[in-house]
Protein backbone atom coordinates (compact mmCIF):
# COMPACT_ATOMS: atom_id res chain seq x y z
CA UNK A 1 0.00 0.00 0.00
CA UNK A 2 2.69 2.39 0.89
CA UNK A 3 4.51 1.50 -2.19
CA UNK A 4 1.68 2.17 -4.25
CA UNK A 5 0.64 5.74 -2.71
CA UNK A 6 4.39 7.13 -2.78
CA UNK A 7 4.16 5.81 -6.70
CA UNK A 8 1.46 8.47 -6.96
CA UNK A 9 -1.84 6.07 -6.75
CA UNK A 10 -4.46 7.77 -4.46
CA UNK A 11 -5.58 6.38 -1.04
CA UNK A 12 -9.53 6.33 -2.81
CA UNK A 13 -8.43 4.15 -5.75
CA UNK A 14 -7.04 1.09 -3.17
CA UNK A 15 -8.79 -1.98 -1.71
CA UNK A 16 -6.99 -4.19 0.89
CA UNK A 17 -8.92 -7.30 1.62
CA UNK A 18 -7.73 -9.02 4.86
CA UNK A 19 -8.80 -12.41 5.49
CA UNK A 20 -9.99 -12.36 9.05
CA UNK A 21 -11.27 -9.15 11.55
CA UNK A 22 -8.11 -9.05 13.66
CA UNK A 23 -5.92 -9.01 10.05
CA UNK A 24 -7.95 -6.16 9.28
CA UNK A 25 -7.83 -4.33 11.91
CA UNK A 26 -4.25 -4.62 12.40
CA UNK A 27 -3.79 -3.35 8.97
CA UNK A 28 -5.54 -0.57 9.11
CA UNK A 29 -3.85 0.48 12.65
CA UNK A 30 -0.40 0.05 10.93
CA UNK A 31 -1.85 2.06 7.95
CA UNK A 32 -3.20 5.00 9.77
CA UNK A 33 0.17 4.64 12.32
CA UNK A 34 1.87 5.36 8.06
CA UNK A 35 -0.32 8.30 8.35
CA UNK A 36 -2.36 6.83 5.43
CA UNK A 37 -6.21 7.80 4.91
CA UNK A 38 -8.09 4.63 5.47
CA UNK A 39 -12.23 4.63 4.42
CA UNK A 40 -14.69 4.28 7.08
CA UNK A 41 -17.22 2.94 4.41
CA UNK A 42 -17.68 2.37 1.04
CA UNK A 43 -18.79 5.95 0.47
CA UNK A 44 -16.09 7.57 1.82
CA UNK A 45 -13.38 7.54 -1.25
CA UNK A 46 -10.91 9.65 0.49
CA UNK A 47 -8.68 6.45 1.79
CA UNK A 48 -7.59 2.92 1.16
CA UNK A 49 -10.54 0.15 2.00
CA UNK A 50 -9.66 -1.95 4.58
CA UNK A 51 -11.82 -5.28 5.28
CA UNK A 52 -12.53 -8.76 5.56
CA UNK A 53 -14.65 -10.80 2.57
CA UNK A 54 -17.74 -10.68 5.15
CA UNK A 55 -17.44 -6.75 5.96
CA UNK A 56 -16.97 -5.60 2.31
CA UNK A 57 -19.82 -7.74 1.02
CA UNK A 58 -22.11 -6.24 4.13
CA UNK A 59 -21.12 -2.64 3.04
CA UNK A 60 -21.90 -3.36 -1.04
CA UNK A 61 -25.17 -4.28 0.13
CA UNK A 62 -25.85 -1.47 2.93
CA UNK A 63 -24.45 1.00 0.24
CA UNK A 64 -26.81 -0.03 -2.57
CA UNK A 65 -30.48 0.06 -0.40
CA UNK A 66 -30.24 -3.20 1.80
CA UNK A 67 -31.73 -2.83 5.10
CA UNK A 68 -32.33 -6.72 6.45
CA UNK A 69 -30.52 -8.27 8.83
CA UNK A 70 -27.48 -10.24 9.89
CA UNK A 71 -28.51 -13.75 11.14
CA UNK A 72 -25.24 -13.52 12.95
CA UNK A 73 -25.85 -17.04 15.13
CA UNK A 74 -26.20 -20.46 14.17
CA UNK A 75 -28.60 -20.84 16.33
CA UNK A 76 -31.22 -18.03 14.49
CA UNK A 77 -29.79 -19.54 11.44
CA UNK A 78 -31.43 -23.37 12.50
CA UNK A 79 -34.39 -21.40 13.69
CA UNK A 80 -35.02 -19.55 10.07
CA UNK A 81 -34.61 -23.17 8.14
CA UNK A 82 -36.71 -25.28 10.60
CA UNK A 83 -39.07 -22.62 10.35
CA UNK A 84 -38.97 -22.28 6.65
CA UNK A 85 -39.21 -25.94 5.99
CA UNK A 86 -42.36 -26.03 8.42
CA UNK A 87 -43.95 -23.15 6.58
CA UNK A 88 -43.57 -25.43 2.97
CA UNK A 89 -44.54 -28.64 4.66
CA UNK A 90 -40.98 -30.32 3.59
CA UNK A 91 -40.32 -33.10 6.38
CA UNK A 92 -36.80 -34.54 7.02
CA UNK A 93 -36.02 -37.24 8.89
CA UNK A 94 -35.76 -37.36 12.56
CA UNK A 95 -32.82 -39.64 14.10
CA UNK A 96 -31.70 -39.76 17.64
CA UNK A 97 -27.75 -38.99 18.15
CA UNK A 98 -27.73 -37.21 14.16
CA UNK A 99 -28.73 -33.74 12.97
CA UNK A 100 -30.06 -33.73 9.34
CA UNK A 101 -31.11 -30.17 9.68
CA UNK A 102 -27.44 -29.23 10.17
CA UNK A 103 -26.95 -30.95 6.77
CA UNK A 104 -29.40 -28.30 5.45
CA UNK A 105 -27.85 -25.37 6.58
CA UNK A 106 -24.28 -27.22 5.41
CA UNK A 107 -25.82 -27.56 2.03
CA UNK A 108 -26.65 -24.42 1.63
CA UNK A 109 -23.36 -23.01 3.05
CA UNK A 110 -21.71 -24.75 -0.17
CA UNK A 111 -24.26 -23.32 -2.77
CA UNK A 112 -22.96 -20.06 -1.64
CA UNK A 113 -19.51 -20.34 -0.90
CA UNK A 114 -18.67 -22.95 -3.85
CA UNK A 115 -21.21 -21.25 -6.38
CA UNK A 116 -22.98 -24.54 -6.66
CA UNK A 117 -26.23 -24.86 -8.79
CA UNK A 118 -29.00 -25.23 -6.46
CA UNK A 119 -31.32 -26.64 -8.94
CA UNK A 120 -28.56 -29.82 -10.15
CA UNK A 121 -28.13 -30.97 -6.24
CA UNK A 122 -29.76 -33.89 -3.88
CA UNK A 123 -29.49 -34.25 -0.04
CA UNK A 124 -29.16 -37.50 1.80
CA UNK A 125 -30.70 -37.68 4.94
CA UNK A 126 -29.84 -40.06 7.75
CA UNK A 127 -32.64 -42.26 8.82
CA UNK A 128 -33.45 -45.09 11.41
CA UNK A 129 -30.80 -48.19 11.90
CA UNK A 130 -27.96 -45.87 9.73
CA UNK A 131 -30.13 -46.29 6.38
CA UNK A 132 -30.02 -42.68 4.30
CA UNK A 133 -32.82 -41.43 2.41
CA UNK A 134 -32.22 -38.87 -0.83
CA UNK A 135 -34.26 -35.61 -1.26
CA UNK A 136 -33.97 -32.90 -3.87
CA UNK A 137 -32.57 -30.13 -2.55
CA UNK A 138 -34.14 -27.41 -4.68
CA UNK A 139 -37.84 -27.19 -3.00
CA UNK A 140 -35.57 -27.08 0.47
CA UNK A 141 -33.58 -24.19 -1.24
CA UNK A 142 -36.41 -22.38 -2.53
CA UNK A 143 -38.47 -22.12 1.19
CA UNK A 144 -35.60 -21.37 2.80
CA UNK A 145 -35.02 -18.47 0.25
CA UNK A 146 -38.47 -17.22 0.16
CA UNK A 147 -38.33 -17.02 4.19
CA UNK A 148 -35.56 -15.43 4.12
CA UNK A 149 -36.77 -12.43 1.71
CA UNK A 150 -39.97 -12.07 3.72
CA UNK A 151 -37.91 -11.76 6.55
CA UNK A 152 -35.50 -10.07 4.60
CA UNK A 153 -32.08 -11.67 6.36
CA UNK A 154 -29.53 -12.86 5.17
CA UNK A 155 -26.58 -15.73 6.58
CA UNK A 156 -23.03 -14.99 7.29
CA UNK A 157 -21.96 -16.53 4.19
CA UNK A 158 -24.87 -14.20 1.98
CA UNK A 159 -23.32 -11.40 2.82
CA UNK A 160 -20.37 -12.12 -0.39
CA UNK A 161 -22.82 -14.21 -2.30
CA UNK A 162 -25.58 -11.52 -2.16
CA UNK A 163 -22.72 -8.92 -3.21
CA UNK A 164 -21.76 -10.71 -5.99
CA UNK A 165 -25.00 -11.41 -7.22
CA UNK A 166 -25.16 -7.68 -7.17
CA UNK A 167 -22.31 -6.59 -8.55
CA UNK A 168 -22.74 -9.09 -11.38
CA UNK A 169 -26.71 -8.41 -11.76
CA UNK A 170 -26.21 -4.19 -11.43
CA UNK A 171 -24.04 -2.98 -14.37
CA UNK A 172 -24.43 0.36 -13.12
CA UNK A 173 -23.14 -0.65 -9.80
CA UNK A 174 -20.31 -2.97 -11.06
CA UNK A 175 -18.69 -0.19 -13.53
CA UNK A 176 -18.65 2.70 -10.94
CA UNK A 177 -16.95 0.19 -8.64
CA UNK A 178 -14.39 -1.21 -11.66
CA UNK A 179 -13.72 2.86 -12.05
CA UNK A 180 -12.96 3.34 -8.18
CA UNK A 181 -11.07 0.47 -7.42
CA UNK A 182 -7.69 0.32 -9.75
CA UNK A 183 -5.66 -1.81 -6.92
CA UNK A 184 -7.04 -4.88 -5.19
CA UNK A 185 -5.29 -6.34 -2.52
CA UNK A 186 -5.81 -9.55 -0.90
CA UNK A 187 -4.32 -11.30 2.01
CA UNK A 188 -4.42 -15.33 2.71
CA UNK A 189 -5.61 -16.36 -0.98
CA UNK A 190 -5.00 -19.70 -0.56
CA UNK A 191 -8.11 -19.96 1.80
CA UNK A 192 -10.40 -17.83 -0.68
CA UNK A 193 -13.47 -19.93 -1.66
CA UNK A 194 -14.92 -19.45 -5.41
CA UNK A 195 -17.55 -17.01 -4.22
CA UNK A 196 -14.67 -14.40 -2.71
CA UNK A 197 -12.51 -15.25 -5.71
CA UNK A 198 -15.59 -14.58 -8.08
CA UNK A 199 -16.42 -11.12 -6.05
CA UNK A 200 -12.48 -10.01 -6.49
CA UNK A 201 -12.65 -11.34 -10.18
CA UNK A 202 -15.66 -9.31 -10.85
CA UNK A 203 -14.10 -5.81 -8.90
CA UNK A 204 -11.08 -6.27 -10.69
CA UNK A 205 -13.04 -6.62 -14.07
CA UNK A 206 -12.29 -3.39 -15.85
CA UNK A 207 -8.27 -2.38 -15.61
CA UNK A 208 -8.11 -3.03 -11.89
CA UNK A 209 -4.87 -4.72 -10.70
CA UNK A 210 -4.66 -7.52 -8.28
CA UNK A 211 -2.00 -8.55 -5.68
CA UNK A 212 -2.66 -11.42 -3.94
CA UNK A 213 -0.35 -13.55 -0.94
CA UNK A 214 -0.78 -16.89 -0.48
CA UNK A 215 0.88 -20.40 1.00
CA UNK A 216 -0.91 -23.41 -0.35
CA UNK A 217 0.65 -24.77 2.83
CA UNK A 218 -1.20 -22.90 5.12
CA UNK A 219 -4.81 -24.13 3.32
CA UNK A 220 -6.73 -24.63 6.83
CA UNK A 221 -10.47 -22.96 5.48
CA UNK A 222 -10.68 -26.56 2.94
CA UNK A 223 -14.42 -26.94 5.38
CA UNK A 224 -15.37 -23.91 3.61
CA UNK A 225 -14.69 -25.17 0.25
CA UNK A 226 -11.19 -23.10 -0.01
CA UNK A 227 -8.84 -25.44 -2.42
CA UNK A 228 -5.18 -25.24 -2.86
CA UNK A 229 -5.81 -25.50 -6.91
CA UNK A 230 -7.42 -21.83 -6.51
CA UNK A 231 -3.85 -20.57 -5.58
CA UNK A 232 -1.71 -22.74 -7.39
CA UNK A 233 -3.56 -23.61 -10.48
CA UNK A 234 -6.34 -20.63 -11.11
CA UNK A 235 -4.60 -18.07 -10.17
CA UNK A 236 -2.94 -17.27 -13.30
CA UNK A 237 -5.69 -18.81 -15.51
CA UNK A 238 -7.92 -16.15 -14.19
CA UNK A 239 -5.25 -13.56 -14.43
CA UNK A 240 -3.08 -14.63 -17.46
CA UNK A 241 -0.96 -11.44 -17.05
CA UNK A 242 0.04 -12.12 -13.71
CA UNK A 243 3.47 -12.31 -12.32
CA UNK A 244 4.81 -14.88 -9.33
CA UNK A 245 6.90 -13.93 -7.24
CA UNK A 246 8.02 -16.80 -4.76
CA UNK A 247 9.00 -16.33 -0.95
CA UNK A 248 11.17 -19.48 -0.40
CA UNK A 249 13.49 -18.20 3.16
CA UNK A 250 11.89 -18.59 6.17
CA UNK A 251 12.54 -16.06 8.60
CA UNK A 252 10.40 -17.78 11.49
CA UNK A 253 12.21 -20.48 12.86
CA UNK A 254 15.94 -21.85 13.27
CA UNK A 255 17.53 -23.70 10.23
CA UNK A 256 17.68 -26.92 12.08
CA UNK A 257 13.58 -26.78 12.30
CA UNK A 258 13.49 -26.40 8.77
CA UNK A 259 15.61 -28.91 7.94
CA UNK A 260 14.06 -31.17 9.65
CA UNK A 261 10.23 -30.52 8.60
CA UNK A 262 12.00 -31.03 4.79
CA UNK A 263 13.43 -34.09 5.99
CA UNK A 264 9.47 -35.37 7.06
Amino acid sequence: VSYLLNSGVRPGSLMAIAFGRKAAEQLEERLIQLGVPVAKNLTDRSGVVVATFNALGRRLLLSNGFEGNLLSTDARVRKLVRAALGKAGIQIPTVRGFDNLDLVIKQLARVCRGLINPNAEEIEFITKGDKTEKQPFPPIYTAIRNLQAEQRSITFDDQIFKALTLTMGEPLVRHDLQRRFQYILVDEYQDLNKAQISLVRTLAGGSGQVFAVGDDDQLIYSWRDAKTQHLLEDFERFFPKSTTFPLEINYRCAQRIVTLSQRL
